[in-house]
């Protein structure tokens, strides 16, 4: 197929647009990033649902996850960021984590958005079970590491994470 420039949606913001999530059919997503810009796609139309996030902890958003039907999902970013969308709705997760780094770089969930992962700075990681996030037992080895690729199978048993220095780190099972 060829590519063809959206000059309307492109014309939505003029903030840098970091990651992306559109649903199987194309018809609904998100794209996200510089100082929490938001925008959405409705019936394969871009809208701009949000110039900024409006909370100075929102400086910048990396990645975003969502359930298998879009209906909840998890987005990450910088100062730690973590947004929760459920109803229709992104809020601010305030949850204090014991963390050591600053940047969340990337995030996974699973197909009902009850389980998931996000990984970042300084061995960063942190693990969503049953709608909490806590920090993962093994965080604590990987603190000399930058994370910034995360791959996990739908059913949670296998996963990748890459970093920087050549780290690749392997999940073998639950």
């Amino acid at each position: 197929g060829k590519w063809q420039l959206d000059e309307a949606a492109s014309a939505l913001t003029r903030k840098f647009l970091e990651t992306l999530w559109v649903s199987e059919d194309g018809t609904s997503g998100w794209a996200l990033g510089q100082e929490g810009v938001m925008l959405r796609l409705q019936d394969g139309v871009w809208e701009l649902d949000r110039e900024t996030f409006g909370n100075d902890r929102v400086t910048w958003i990396f990645d975003v996850a969502m359930n298998a039907d879009g209906t909840e999902g998890w987005a990450c970013g910088g100062q730690r960021t973590r947004l929760h969308y459920q109803e229709g709705e992104w809020t601010l997760d305030g949850t204090d984590l014991p963390l050591m780094g600053n940047t969340l770089h990337k995030v996974w969930i699973n197909p009902s958005g009850q389980h998931g992962m996000m990984v970042g700075d300084t061995g960063m990681m942190i693990v969503l079970e049953e709608g909490e996030w806590k920090a993962h037992p093994q965080s604590s080895l990987l603190t000399r590491y930058t994370m910034y690729g995360l791959w996990i199978s739908s059913d949670g048993t296998q996963g990748w994470i890459s970093g920087e220095n050549g780290l690749l780190v392997h999940l073998m099972g639950q």
